[in-house]
């Protein structure tokens, strides 16, 4: 029988799904329960919510921020605290790891204050012999969470049980190594924090920038109150003077053109509703012509407008950046082909914006599918600055915020992709620290 050979300094370890992971010598793989005090969760109850009180910290609170953030959850009476810290109390330095529905996410209690924590997470107290901040890492491994859910305890949705959580295999390097390298990875998340707080806070600047310039424009004085619908809970809005109310189909054709008997291309590049997202079109699917889904018909082009009848709330609406002749989206979008390119912008920034969010949704029918129709869309009211200079202005302006928000998100991006590839090398040992 041929032994497999490991580099100079290296041994062979047993790791999850009967793999041989070749770690540093004076590392080991261990399990969780071995290298903490205790791994317990609270009483599978739940606690009634008070106005204040104890913070009550769900799955999704552990999960949705990192650091925690205890200003968002809701709250318990002091009472119902002593009783849940019965079973185990919180405390600094300890891990509340996720382990219903969204499973799997570790966070780290930097301070010691009252709080309750659910049953759907755990608490983990780790002995001296391990590092808080190392383990947290750790447990955000994905190779960790991938494991667990293969042989999950739940059936219909994501569970971990306590004896799984308890027998997590760590890989644990001395405790020099662990505190270099949960240095390293905790540098990257702080560049993490304070790129979505630049997006957060851009994005709010973007929603109060736009229900400013796209109902009071640049440089008004004097404003006028108009509906934009005549349904009974239309609120009325205010507007320049100069401004008008028309409908999309006046500024645009609606659903110009679709695939027929004629049409010349052997393939297209087909577009659903699922290729969008954060309103770019992500994916071209190529087709051969006789192969397409039915749904596969309306011809686009450059420059035009797709939006979502199917679902509106979800924003499948982009702008059609490609100028091949063979593109094609599917029937539930609704295609904007504009008289005047100039005006793109503009209106690609008001379809996106709640005014147009607020008259779409009135006539959304059906219960699994809420749909509009192309109707619908072409009938929208938009508010129109008569003065094309400040159509293209305000159009500019928004559009530059957008820009700076995808550049902010694709830094994001390359931080997540950075720090995936320093958790497979670091916490496995195939880069070492100095120490």
């Amino acid at each position: 029988m041929q032994v497999a050979k490991t580099k100079k300094g290296y041994k062979l370890a047993k790791w999850y799904f009967g793999k041989q992971l070749e770690i540093p010598e004076e590392w080991e793989i261990t399990s969780l329960s071995n290298i903490s005090k205790q791994i317990q969760d609270a009483d599978h109850q739940t606690p009634k919510t008070t106005e204040s009180g104890v913070p009550f910290l769900t799955v999704n609170d552990i999960a949705q921020n990192d650091p925690l953030d205890f200003s968002k959850a809701s709250f318990v009476a002091e009472k119902e605290y002593y009783d849940f810290i019965k079973k185990v109390k919180p405390e600094k330095n300890d891990i509340l790891y996720t382990r219903v529905a969204t499973v799997g996410v570790a966070r780290l209690l930097e301070k010691t204050e009252k709080i309750v924590v659910s049953s759907n997470a755990v608490v983990i107290k780790p002995k001296d012999l391990i590092n808080s901040k190392f383990l947290k890492q750790f447990l955000n491994f994905e190779e960790i969470k991938s494991a667990l859910i293969s042989n999950k305890a739940g059936t219909a949705y994501n569970f971990f049980s306590l004896k799984q959580i308890k027998e997590i295999k760590i890989i644990k390097p001395p405790l020099s190594e662990q505190k270099q390298i949960a240095s390293i990875l905790s540098n990257v998340d702080d560049t993490l924090q304070k790129t979505n707080q630049i997006i957060e806070q851009t994005q709010r600047l973007k929603t109060g920038m736009m229900q400013k310039l796209l109902t009071r424009g640049i440089g008004h004085t004097k404003f006028k109150t108009v509906t934009l619908c005549n349904l009974m809970n239309s609120k009325p809005v205010s507007i320049p003077n100069e401004w008008e109310v028309k409908p999309l189909k006046e500024l645009a054709k609606i659903n110009p053109k679709s695939i027929g008997k004629n049409y010349e291309h052997e393939y297209i590049s087909y577009i659903d509703i699922g290729a969008i997202e954060d309103f770019q079109i992500k994916r071209y699917d190529e087709l051969k012509l006789e192969e397409r889904p039915s749904r596969a018909q309306k011809i686009i082009g450059k420059n035009d407008i797709i939006i979502s009848t199917v679902r509106p709330y979800l924003k499948g609406f982009a702008i059609v950046d490609d100028s091949r002749k063979n593109l094609v989206c599917s029937t539930g979008f609704a295609v904007v082909k504009l008289h005047d390119l100039e005006d793109l912008d503009f209106v690609f920034n008001y379809v996106k914006s709640s005014f147009f969010d607020n008259n779409i949704y009135r006539h959304m029918e059906g219960i699994s599918y809420p749909a509009v129709t192309s109707n619908d869309i072409a009938n929208s009211p938009i508010l129109f600055p008569t003065d094309k200079k400040e159509r293209i202005r305000i159009g500019y302006i928004l559009s530059n915020v957008d820009t700076q928000i995808q550049k902010e998100k694709l830094h994001k991006s390359n931080l997540e992709r950075l720090k995936k590839g320093l958790m497979q090398k670091l916490l496995t040992g195939q880069i070492r620290v100095k120490v």
